[in-house]
Parts: structure tokens; sequence; C-alpha cells
């Protein structure tokens, strides 16, 4: 198990798997003293696959995905790749999945009611689904997408909502990262969303 090593005290502390894989800059706390420093990882190299494009009903959309009906589609290539789907499971306001299939390295999706307005998004390249519950915080959570040896990888993070993330009926703390698992079951407000391969 990776990890890393206090500067006060010398012990030695494990890193989540997720923040190997996807790269973090956050600050940590030794769970011996509670030193706190700054852990900076790079990301691993990823597989290299078709690029990322995002359409809503066979039309060329801006990366901003609103809550219109049906279903969105982030990526456009039909190969032998896995599709995978956030459904909405429940929602007391009308909300459309996100089918996601054929991306290169990672793919961050940026939930919330008005989840455009990112600081340090790429606006070219990250998805924004919009939820519209007025339960959720603006900018809720984001799921990060990426590939590790052609296998598809889900990161969720709640951003400091208001009234947090939910997943397997667990309470995610603010910028916890959870590795989400084919058929968990996602809270965020009144909105239940799972993920799905098809």
């Amino acid at each position: 198990m990776a990890g890393y090593k206090c500067k006060k005290c010398n012990t030695r502390n494990t890193v989540l798997k997720e923040w190997i894989e996807l790269g973090i800059n956050r600050m940590v706390s030794c769970e011996n003293c509670g030193h706190k420093m700054n852990l900076n990882l790079q990301p691993k190299q990823v597989q290299q696959t078709p690029g990322t494009q995002v359409v809503e009903n066979s039309q060329a959309h801006n990366h901003v995905l609103e809550s219109n009906g049906g279903t969105n589609v982030v990526g456009l290539n039909r190969g032998k790749a896995n599709k995978y789907i956030l459904q909405v499971v429940k929602s007391e306001h009308y909300t459309q999945n996100l089918q996601i299939k054929d991306f290169k390295n990672t793919l961050k999706i940026f939930i919330g009611r008005n989840p455009n307005n990112i600081e340090n998004s790429e606006v070219d390249k990250d998805v924004f689904w919009t939820v519209n519950d007025p339960y959720i915080s603006r900018t809720h959570c984001l799921i990060t997408v990426l590939l590790n040896n052609g296998k598809a990888q889900f990161i969720l993070e709640d951003l400091k909502s208001a009234n947090g993330t939910e997943v397997n009926e667990t309470k995610l703390e603010n910028n916890d990262q959870i590795l989400l698992n084919i058929g968990d079951e996602v809270v965020i407000g009144d909105t239940v969303f799972t993920l799905q391969k098809q």
C-alpha cells in the first residue's frame, strides 16, 4: 500500500489508491500527530483512447448538459468500448440520464444546479451535468472518470456541498473521494442516481 512519511514524527501514513491513480494536490494530516502537510501526487499514466465529444439528441452541444429530457451522451465513437450511464433513479425534478463512452485519458463530470461556473475547469474538456434540484448546491460534486489499463474507474468527490453527498447510505465528508462501483446509489438532495454499465 502506498503512503507518505510525516515530516514531524516520521510516521508512515497510507494514501488512497484513487489518489495515486488520479493524482491529488491537497492538505493532509498525519494519522499519528496531526501535523498538516501538502501532498502533491502526479496522476499515473493511463491508456490513450479516442477523444471525447458531447452530444444531446444527436446535436453538437457545448459540454453543458441541461435537464431537458432524454439521455445525454458523452463520447461519439462507436467502437467496442464499454458504455456506462449515470441513471436517475429518483428525482422530484426532471433530470436526464448521462451516458458515458469512449473518452480520452480523464473525464471530469461536474454535477450541480449550475455546475458550469467552476473555477479551474476546462470548458472545452469537462462535462457539466445540470440537475434541477433546489436541495443541491450549484456545484455539488465531481465524478472523475479515468482509464487505467483499459478499465474505466469512477471517482466521486463531494465539493463542499451544503447538504452533502451519500453513496450507499454513507455520507461523504467535504472533499472525500470514493471509488464508485457499478450499481452504487448516489444521493444528492432529493435526487438519486446510480452508475450502470450498458
